[in-house]
């Protein structure tokens, strides 16, 4: 599930897709802005 998005762009509608979810606010908060900040992504 994940494999296409370890070498490549996608962006925030591609995660949420492949992850399931569909509030943004909530993905944003408890997903991307973890991510980010642990290092596991990076803003391109």
């Amino acid at each position: 599930m994940l494999d296409g998005l370890r070498n490549g762009e996608a962006g925030a509608n591609g995660f949420m897709v492949r992850l399931n979810l569909s509030h943004r606010p909530t993905f944003r908060k408890n997903y991307l802005e973890s991510a980010l900040a642990a290092g596991l992504i990076e803003r391109t």
